[in-house]
């Protein structure tokens, strides 16, 4: 951590000082640097008490486009515009928050990642993905085989259930259909091969015979 720095009491360049101009405010609602742009309304303080939450602020900005920006200009690892970091194991290094918009943001325009999170990551929320999920890690990979044993399984059972339906309730085998009147071979009612008891022309005929 770099040590602190020298105060100027009077607001004027302190050639001690690492920082340039600075300037002590000893009251707990005021800022001890304001800057503001009225052609752009554009407002920075440092050292105050912030206008939205009321809360303690090493650093303030507001503006209609880019409260706060930091750009980093090398290629030297870890070079960062904005940097935030929580020396309590409860405090929040960068937050987030928005009602209906991006909370937070992160964009690539080439091969570099859009974001990076070196440790466990807990969502509350859901998770949406359009692109494609690539999944490394022996605990998530056997838990994605573990589930496709299951579903292959679940289908298995499925299809046997099927089979033991189809064989428990086939339908009982059809009646058989009386032939039609007409067919040959097969006496019907009313058929002169089969005539009725005491037909005249079947007593006509044992009478010849005698």
């Amino acid at each position: 951590m770099p040590p602190p720095p020298i105060f100027a009491p009077d607001g004027t360049l302190d050639p001690n000082s690492r920082f340039g101009f600075t300037k002590i405010g000893n009251n707990p609602v005021q800022c001890g640097v304001t800057g503001l742009n009225t052609a752009t309304n554009a407002v920075g303080r440092l050292g105050g008490e912030d206008p939205v939450f009321r809360e303690h602020a090493g650093v303030y900005g507001e503006s209609d486009k880019q409260g706060v920006t930091g750009v980093t200009t090398t290629d030297f690892p870890f070079s960062t515009g904005v940097f935030g970091f929580s020396q309590n194991g409860g405090g929040i290094g960068v937050r987030g928050e928005t009602a209906s918009g991006t909370a937070i943001l992160g964009r690539s325009f080439g091969t570099g990642l859009a974001g990076s999170f070196q440790g466990s990551v807990a969502i509350t929320g859901d998770l949406n993905i359009s692109g494609k999920l690539s999944v490394t890690g022996n605990d998530v990979v056997q838990l994605i085989q573990t589930l496709q044993q299951d579903v292959n399984q679940l289908e298995r059972d499925v299809n046997q259930w099927q089979e033991e339906w189809k064989r428990d309730h086939q339908p009982p085998p059809p009646f058989p259909v009386p032939p039609e009147h007409g067919d040959p071979g097969i006496p019907h009612e009313g058929d002169p091969a089969d005539p009725e008891p005491g037909d005249p022309s079947e007593e006509g005929d044992e009478g010849s015979e005698g």
